[in-house]
């Protein structure tokens, strides 16, 4: 991944059973204000945003991310779960990650993100 930084997810989409009818998630309240930032030794930062859903969690979880498949696979590690999402595309200004099957689920979910310098404010 060539642009490490602050990045926050603007869209999730899912699909039930390898359909190829994509359709808009919409996120929880206390999800839209969270974001992930990589950092170029393999580390990241989850954070919740000043939303959260219970007041009790950690307002950060520190994790490993890192590339494999030929570039083509990020893998992203914290105490509680993996997730593993193949790159779609990727650019400076967009991060699209497809989710097979996650954590059981039946649903494949597609995941765009954006980094802050690309949107209308920098928290």
């Amino acid at each position: 991944m060539t642009d490490v930084g602050k990045w926050k997810l603007t869209n999730l989409e899912y699909r039930e059973n390898n359909s190829s009818t994509w359709t808009f998630y919409q996120l929880e309240s206390w999800r839209v204000d969270d974001f992930v930032t990589f950092s170029t030794n393999g580390t990241g930062i989850y954070n919740e945003g000043p939303t959260k859903k219970r007041t009790e969690e950690p307002q950060t979880r520190q994790g490993e991310w890192y590339l494999a498949g030929n570039d083509k696979l990020l893998s992203l590690t914290d105490k509680i779960k993996t997730f593993e999402g193949e790159i779609v595309e990727i650019s400076d200004s967009k991060l699209v990650l497809i989710g097979y099957k996650i954590q059981g689920s039946s649903n494949d979910f597609r995941f765009t993100l954006k980094p802050f310098s690309y949107l209308n404010f920098d928290s």
